[in-house]
C-alpha cells in the first residue's frame, strides 16, 4: 500500500456540508429569498442576496472534478494507493511525520494553488506551507497546478518576475526547487515555473479535461438542438455582478430559443446557481436541470449539442465530452484554457457580452462545430501524451523510492 497525501482545495469530507443557520437565520433566509423573487417578478431587478440562497459549504463542482481526476490519474500509476486528503492551509507537522514514516507520496493537487494578488503578491498560505513541505522526505509532486490571476475583465497578462514583490520572488524558486515533478494546467504557469524547475515541468492541462463520460450520446436527428447553459454564481463577488449579467443572459437565451427552436439543459456547478433556472422559467424559458456529482455532470454534458457557459470547469467538462462550447469568461484562466485548446475566439470577455455579438458567435460555433471538435481533439491528444509522460515520471520516482526502501 502507498499512502498518497493529496493537498487540495476541497477534500471530499468538506463538500456539501449544510450551511449552519440558527432558527432566526433560517427565517431571515426564507424572507430574503421571497424578497428576491418579488424583485425578479415585479421589478425585473435580478438582485440575489447570496447568503440567503446558500444551502451548503463548498458546493463548487470544479473542485470535485479536479479531485476525482487526480485520484484517478495518480492512483493509476501507484500500487495499492491509499489517499489522505488535506485542505489547503491545514497541512501540519503530524501530516509530515506520518508521510515520512510511510514513505508515500505528497501531491500538491490542482487548480489555483498559486494565487496572486493584483500586485503579484503570493497567497500567504504558500509561504506558510513551504517550511513544512521542505521537511517531507518522500517524493513531492505538483499535479495540475495553475496560477490564478483574477482581474475581473477576463484578460491575460504576462508575469514579469523582476517586477514581482520580494516575497513572491523568494517563494517561487523555493517551491519549484523542492518539487520532483510539476504538472501545470496552462502555458502561463508553465512559462513561470519552467526556468525554476528545468526538465520537471509538464504541460498537461486541467486534470478534469480527461474525465470523459462513459458514452457520448448521439442527438436525435429530428429533435431540436439541446443547448447546455451554465452561468457564474459561486460567491459574493459574482453575486454583485449578477443583475448586470442577467440583462444580457435573459435576452441571449431567449434569442437562442427563438432562432434555433432549441431546448435547454442547465448544468449546475455551484449550489446557488439554482436561481438561474428559476429566473429563466419565470421569463417563460423552459429548462431542465442537471445537479449531481461529477459522474452525473459528465453524463449530462455527453447529451448536449452545444454549450454556453461561464464557469471554467463547465467549459472543461463540456470539451472533455466533445461538445462545442462558448464561454463568457470572468477570469483570465478561462481564456488560458480556450487558448490552450486552440479556440480562443470562443472565449468572450465580459465587456464584449453584448446580446447580438453573443448570438452571432453562437451561430458561428454551431456552423463550425465539426472544425471546432477536430481542433480540440488534436490539442487534447497532445495534452494526453504529456499527461501520460508525467504519470510515467511519477511512477518512476515512486518505484525508485520503493527500490531503495
Amino acid at each position: 500500500m502507498t499512502e498518497i497525501l493529496l493537498y487540495l482545495a476541497v477534500p471530499a469530507a468538506s463538500e456539501h456540508v449544510p450551511f449552519a443557520r440558527s432558527p432566526k437565520g433560517r427565517v431571515r433566509s426564507a424572507v430574503m429569498q421571497l424578497a428576491d423573487r418579488a424583485r425578479w417578478r415585479l421589478l425585473r431587478d435580478w438582485c440575489v442576496t447570496f447568503d440567503s440562497w446558500c444551502r451548503f459549504e463548498h458546493s463548487n463542482k470544479g473542485d470535485a472534478a479536479i479531485r476525482a481526476a487526480i485520484r484517478e490519474q495518480v492512483g493509476s500509476v501507484v500500487s495499492n494507493p491509499r489517499f489522505i486528503e488535506v485542505e489547503w492551509g491545514r497541512l501540519d507537522a503530524s501530516h509530515v511525520a506520518r508521510l515520512n514514516a510511510s514513505q508515500g507520496l505528497f501531491v500538491l493537487a490542482g487548480s489555483g494553488y498559486l494565487h496572486f494578488g493584483r500586485d503579484d503578491s503570493i497567497a500567504p498560505r504558500v509561504v506558510a506551507d513551504l517550511a513544512l513541505m521542505e521537511q517531507i522526505t518522500c517524493p513531492r509532486i505538483a499535479y495540475g497546478i495553475g496560477v490564478n490571476q483574477f482581474r475581473g475583465d477576463g484578460t491575460l497578462r504576462p508575469f514579469d518576475p523582476a517586477g514581482m514583490p520580494e516575497q513572491t520572488r523568494e517563494t517561487l524558486p523555493r517551491l519549484a526547487g523542492m518539487l520532483d515533478i510539476v504538472s501545470v494546467r496552462d502555458r502561463t504557469t508553465e512559462a513561470l515555473l519552467a526556468s525554476l524547475a528545468p526538465g520537471r515541468v509538464h504541460l498537461t492541462g486541467d486534470p478534469a479535461l480527461f474525465l470523459a463520460p462513459r458514452l457520448r450520446q448521439a442527438s436525435l436527428a429530428d429533435a431540436p438542438p439541446l443547448v447546455g447553459l451554465n452561468f457564474a454564481l459561486h460567491g459574493p463577488e459574482s453575486a454583485r455582478s449578477f443583475p448586470q449579467r442577467m440583462r444580457w443572459i435573459v435576452p441571449f437565451v431567449r434569442g437562442l430559443r427563438d432562432t434555433w427552436g432549441c431546448r435547454f439543459r442547465y448544468m449546475i456547478h455551484s449550489d446557488v446557481e439554482r436561481v438561474f433556472p428559476l429566473i429563466l422559467r419565470g421569463e417563460g424559458i423552459e429548462v431542465e436541470v442537471v445537479d449531481g456529482d461529477v459522474d452525473a455532470l459528465t453524463e449530462g454534458y455527453a447529451g448536449i449539442d452545444l454549450h454556453i457557459c461561464q464557469m471554467l470547469h463547465s467549459s472543461i467538462l463540456s470539451l472533455g465530452a466533445g461538445v462545442p462550447t462558448l464561454n463568457i469568461g470572468y477570469d483570465a484562466k478561462n481564456l488560458e484554457f480556450f487558448s490552450l485548446m486552440g479556440v480562443p475566439e470562443y472565449c468572450v470577455a465580459p465587456r464584449d457580452a453584448a446580446v447580438e455579438h453573443l448570438l452571432s458567435l453562437a451561430n458561428q460555433l454551431r456552423k463550425a462545430a465539426g472544425a471546432f471538435a477536430e481542433t480540440v481533439a488534436v490539442r487534447k491528444a497532445k495534452l494526453a501524451a504529456s499527461k501520460d509522460a508525467c504519470l510515467d515520471a511519477i511512477r518512476a520516482v515512486v518505484d525508485a523510492q520503493n527500490t531503495h526502501a
